[in-house]
């Protein structure tokens, strides 16, 4: 039986034997092929994110919206904050042991008004993140040590949410300092694919 070049699916000619663990086995492969190619593909929106941030710590424009969002805390006028979260110095900041507070954005768009999941990267230091997409919590997925594009250096975690098909988003960070004195968000960026 021939198999193709690149992942050795089969490719049965008229004389060859059907069997059942020839479709399976090509269907593992097909899956761990996709498998990587999403993590691939998350990986490479993790960096256009860190890249779109990069523009916007020079001023310069943002990346497209597309799929896409980057936010640093550069403009506080984009923000609504409660609990006495503050936004100055390109940051959000928190005081307080045991503080709670929320900064939330203004009203983003996506270009293309597609639903599927939502990832969002956030780094921030001190305390914990409980992020918002249209008011339903987002699921923690992944976290890392990381430097931010914004300049500060902590903890980048991932969080991830299925959502409706739309172009309008509005994104909540719930903010506690717990047992820390002081908690920072350096930045978030969002992608839907």
């Amino acid at each position: 039986m021939k198999q193709t070049e690149h992942f050795c699916l089969n490719q049965w000619e008229l004389t060859d034997r059907i069997r059942m663990e020839d479709f399976n086995a090509d269907n593992a492969k097909i899956a761990a092929e996709l498998a990587r190619l999403r993590r691939d593909v998350f990986a490479l929106a993790y960096y256009i994110g860190q890249y779109g941030l990069a523009l916007d710590n020079d001023d310069k424009l943002h990346a497209g919206q597309h799929y896409v969002l980057s936010a640093g805390f550069h403009h506080p006028d984009h923000f609504t904050c409660t609990g006495g979260v503050t936004v100055q110095d390109h940051k959000a900041t928190l005081t307080g042991k045991n503080a709670v507070g929320a900064v939330t954005t203004n009203r983003v768009f996506f270009a293309d008004p597609t639903g599927g999941t939502v990832t969002l990267w956030l780094h921030h230091k001190g305390g914990n993140v409980v992020p918002y997409i249209n008011g339903k919590a987002m699921a923690l997925s992944d976290q890392f040590s990381d430097g931010s594009p914004s300049g500060g250096f902590g903890n980048c975690k991932v969080y991830t949410l299925e959502t409706p098909y739309t172009s309008d988003l509005q994104v909540m960070l719930e903010m506690s300092c717990g047992n820390s004195s002081s908690m920072q968000l350096f930045d978030f960026f969002l992608a839907r694919l």
